[in-house]
């Protein structure tokens, strides 16, 4: 099976899913030796094509949504298609991994700025993009982002409040296991979900200086183990020495003592001893 765009052809390799309204498949170019792997998303929908065709054309004319390589319509059908990278889901990172606090707060902070790069879409496309099947953790613990639009609900139906909740949740996830939540952490999450924030760029500026206080106390609390650490081990090589001159001095006194205290014989019997 194969796509055929207006410039490309695209073969499938993997169908994701299938159905009435909507399949997604994973795909090469036809003809190529590049590895590269595309999303493709098809839509079959009219409610959904009508509501947000115009919006993604305006938003591909004008080169505000970068990440969309191409958009066309072919047999009543819409297609987008979105350079693909395999995917290893965070969600399934946060479950195999022991993450430490300093680990996730670097994951949360990528996560952020991977927001950035979709700054400009209208909340509806932001909405879809942050379904937890498109946040994805590779092995340097970076975010990065796949674009499966799976569009269930016309574009005005889509609040931005509902874009918030959707980064409070994913936000919460990575911290869901820490149990010694800092407070700086607690309060960005529950401004999240409060929709205390005007935009994705607050989002950003508020958690780069959450980051920045957290990774200072951080660094003062190592120096401060590393001081006390050296401060026990002078203690131990203190204790050690005044114990080593202890048995020696002890030791050398024994031997004085015994010394000076052994017999000296001048005469065995008549006998005179030099």
């Amino acid at each position: 099976m194969f796509f055929s765009s207006i410039d490309k052809n695209f073969f499938v390799l993997t169908t994701i899913q299938s159905s009435k309204y909507y399949s997604s498949y994973i795909c090469k170019k036809r003809s190529s030796s590049s590895e590269q792997l595309y999303l493709v998303n098809e839509y079959k929908n009219r409610n959904i094509i009508n509501s947000y065709l115009p919006l993604l054309i305006k938003l591909h004319k004008q080169k505000e949504f970068s990440q969309l390589s191409q958009l066309f319509v072919k047999d009543s059908k819409v297609y987008l298609i979105f350079k693909y990278k395999k995917s290893s889901l965070l969600s399934t990172g946060l479950l195999k991994n022991q993450f430490t606090l300093h680990e996730k707060v670097k994951i949360a902070n990528s996560f952020i700025i991977s927001l950035l790069k979709i700054n400009k879409l209208p909340h509806s496309i932001q909405y879809e993009i942050l379904n937890m099947e498109n946040i994805n953790l590779d092995s340097n613990n970076e975010i990065y982002l796949n674009y499966f639009l799976n569009f269930v609900q016309s574009s005005d139906q889509i609040m931005p409040s509902a874009v918030m909740n959707k980064i409070g949740f994913i936000i919460s996830n990575i911290f869901e296991k820490e149990k010694n939540l800092p407070l700086p952490l607690k309060l960005f999450i529950e401004k999240l979900y409060d929709h205390q924030f005007k935009s994705l760029s607050e989002i950003y500026a508020t958690f780069q200086q959450i980051q920045k206080d957290l990774l200072t106390n951080n660094e003062v609390e190592e120096k401060e183990t590393l001081f006390s650490k050296i401060a026990k081990y002078k203690y131990i090589l203190i204790v050690s020495m005044i114990l080593i001159a202890a048995i020696y001095f002890y030791v050398w006194e024994y031997e004085s003592v015994t010394t000076s205290t052994e017999p000296t014989i001048k005469q065995i019997g008549t006998v005179e001893v030099d």
